[in-house]
């Protein structure tokens, strides 16, 4: 069977079925897999999930809660990367505080979505009202900070070192407490064909082992994804994902119930929606139960 996935970004966070695939770790399991769209967006990766046009993908908490909320099928499988620093709204000079943020304009991935989301939290927390202009991808808003069409701009960890060695832009780093990207398939999936699944997350599992232990095979095929240049930067941001990548990667319940808190503000029927409707970690039960992941990191 072809198996097709996507990723909402193009982020070290959403990378690893990119280099599952690169790094021949998924394929060797006998899935026929392929990426069939990188930063396509969160919303945009679960929704063509749904249309069956891939049959899996990366992406953030907050999609997979809305396509349940709407009485759909999206399941989380696993989560790579403990609940973290990983965003920073990443300011011009000048602005040395948040409240120096008030009337700024701040670029943003999209107009929903997780990234979105937490940057409305943060701006909320601090008490600041600001203008949230999307650009589309990581790179425009990068631009867009670079060319001073706005004040800020909403971006991963692997945006930090360029911009505080470039731009000496001032950092904030976003902590909201929400469950951070995942891998997500279907229900219909699940119940079609449960072994492709199995696979996919035993796939998934062994290149987060890869990623953590090989960095001299990681950091030039990272590069090739992120589309930096700059090697030594990514050398660092991939420090920083092998310290935050799980060796096992479940989901975190608390970190999901702040995803159902922050949508019922506008959605009141995520407030009693349990964590559980929208994760199946049977698969990562039964390789633990195993012995897999053990035997993988002795």
């Amino acid at each position: 069977m072809t198996v097709d996935f996507a990723t909402g970004l193009r982020a070290t966070v959403q990378s690893l079925g990119w280099l599952g695939v690169r790094s021949g770790i998924l394929t060797r399991h006998g899935l026929d897999i392929a990426c069939r769209g990188v930063g396509v967006s969160g919303p945009a990766a679960v929704a063509g999930m749904l249309r069956g046009d891939w049959e899996f993908c990366e992406t953030g908490t907050v999609p997979v809660v809305q396509g349940v909320l709407k009485g759909r099928d999206p399941v989380i499988l696993l989560v790579p990367s403990s609940p973290q620093i990983g965003s920073y709204i990443m300011a011009r000079p000048g602005i040395r505080v948040p409240a120096d943020m008030s009337g700024a304009k701040i670029a943003v991935l999209s107009d929903t979505g997780q990234h979105t989301v937490a940057a409305s939290m943060w701006l909320r927390g601090h008490g600041v009202t600001a203008t949230l202009v999307a650009q589309g991808s990581f790179e425009r808003e990068y631009d867009a900070l670079v060319t001073g069409s706005v004040d800020a701009a909403f971006l991963p960890v692997d945006f930090r070192f360029r911009a505080e060695r470039d731009l000496g832009a001032t950092l904030f780093p976003i902590a909201t407490g929400m469950q951070g990207a995942v891998v997500a398939c279907t229900q219909r999936l699940i119940d079609r064909d449960r072994d492709l699944v199995a696979r996919i997350v035993l796939g998934y599992i062994e290149t987060i082992h890869w990623f953590k232990t090989q960095p001299a095979s990681v950091v030039p095929l990272l590069a090739e994804f992120l589309q930096f240049t700059d090697e030594p930067a990514v050398a660092k941001l991939h420090a920083f994902y092998a310290d935050t990548f799980q060796a096992r990667p479940r989901p975190d319940e608390q970190a999901i119930r702040t995803v159902l808190m922050e949508l019922g503000r506008t959605q009141p029927e995520a407030l009693t929606l349990p964590s559980a409707a929208v994760v199946d970690t049977s698969f990562l039960d039964e390789l633990e139960m195993s012995g897999f992941v053990e035997h993988l990191y002795a």
